[in-house]
This record gives structure tokens, C-alpha cells and sequence, in this order.
């Protein structure tokens, strides 16, 4: 029995290991696409934030730690990231990179996962508002226009910049040189905001599965 449960907890640990490890690659991404967004280009990202206390990759591994999904929701979350800075790219700066990280891979693991938490879950997570988390998590569906599909090609390029997050830019280069269009695919998984209408988070310290945020994405 012993021996069972030992087992059992190293290959947890080396899932969350695993999972971290892609999620801090993503954050990278979010760094590389912030970066390469026209600095003349006014930043309008509903996912703009003011008062972030925590650094991004550090931001990602909590992510990777405490979301609970497979690396499958960061490749999707990649491709949705991917997908938008394509769609517009004044989405990104780097005072939305936090939002836009949190956002791409709520909507991904909902996307990919046959089982997931209530959004106050998440928001815990995230070091956000219930009411901010739903709103994300709408703003980054709506500025997607609801195209979350995912075909082969798209995730085979998102594995390849997840190996490597300085391809993002090479890879959004062929794919824009495609004349791709995204039409409208809306997944058959449940993408939808929590229906919980709490009017704060007040009771987040009750929760004992994952460590309390002690920072605040504002």
C-alpha cells in the first residue's frame, strides 16, 4: 500500500513538474508576442492591468501548478494567443500580458478538459475577481469572434513554439503568409462563465486545494 501511494505521488509531482514547466514556456510566449507589438499602436486591451506584483513567468508556473489540466490546454491557449495577436495585435503590451496568459488558458483547458472547476476555482488561482475572471474569459472569446477551433496544423505549430517560445514570431509569419481565415467554430465543450453571482471573494481562504494568491492582478 505504501509503495502504491508513493508511486502514485511521484508521478503527481512529476505531471505538476511537467505542466509548470510548459506554462512558464507560454508565459515566454506572451513576453515574445508583447514585445513585438507596434509601440505606436495605443494599447486597448480590455486585459489591461495596473497593479501586477508578480512576475510573469513565476505568474505562468502558478498556472501550471494549480490549474489542474494537461499540456494539451497550454497548446490550445497557444494557438488562441497566436491566433489573436494575428487578429489584433493592440490586444498585447505588457501591462496586459498577465490578463492575456490567465484568459488564453481558462478558455484552453475548457476547451481541451472533459472535467473543470466553477470559475471562482480559477480566479483564486489567478489572483482575481470572480466577476473579472468571467469578464475575461468573454472579452477573450469575443475579441477571438468565438473561433476556438483547433485543427491538426494549428497544434502541431503551437508544440513547436512551446519547444522553443522564440519561434512564435517565425511561426506567425508562415501562418499569416497562408491567408488563413478563421471561421466560426464554436467548441462543442462548454465555454461559458461561471453562472455564480457572488459579489466578491471574500470566502477564497476556505478553499484548501491550492494556496491562496497572496498577490493581486489589478
Amino acid at each position: 500500500m505504501c509503495q502504491v501511494e508513493s508511486s502514485s505521488s511521484s508521478s503527481s509531482s512529476s505531471s505538476i513538474e511537467v505542466t509548470s514547466s510548459i506554462a512558464i514556456r507560454l508565459a515566454q510566449v506572451v513576453v515574445n508576442l508583447c514585445s513585438k507589438q507596434n509601440k505606436k499602436v495605443l494599447c486597448v486591451s480590455p486585459f489591461y492591468g495596473r497593479n501586477v506584483n508578480i512576475n510573469l513567468l513565476d505568474y505562468g508556473e502558478r498556472l501550471g501548478t494549480y490549474m489542474s489540466c494537461s499540456e494539451t490546454s497550454y497548446h490550445v491557449a497557444c494557438v488562441l494567443l497566436e491566433r489573436l495577436f494575428l487578429k489584433d495585435s493592440s490586444y498585447f503590451c505588457e501591462r496586459a500580458a498577465h490578463k492575456l496568459l490567465f484568459a488564453s488558458v481558462l478558455v484552453g483547458l475548457k476547451w481541451t478538459e472533459d472535467f473543470f472547476y466553477d470559475n471562482y476555482y480559477y480566479a483564486n488561482i489567478g489572483g482575481l475577481a470572480l466577476k473579472e475572471t468571467n469578464y475575461l474569459e468573454s472579452e477573450f472569446l469575443k475579441a477571438l469572434d468565438f473561433g476556438t477551433f483547433v485543427n491538426e496544423q494549428d497544434f502541431f505549430r503551437a508544440k513547436m513554439t512551446l519547444a522553443n517560445p522564440s519561434l512564435v514570431m517565425i511561426n506567425l509569419f508562415v501562418e499569416s503568409n497562408q491567408n488563413c481565415s478563421y471561421s466560426l467554430n464554436i467548441s462543442e465543450k462548454p465555454i461559458s462563465s461561471s453562472t455564480n453571482d457572488l459579489e466578491d471573494d471574500e470566502n477564497c481562504n476556505d478553499m484548501t486545494a491550492f494556496s491562496v494568491a497572496e498577490f493581486v492582478v489589478g
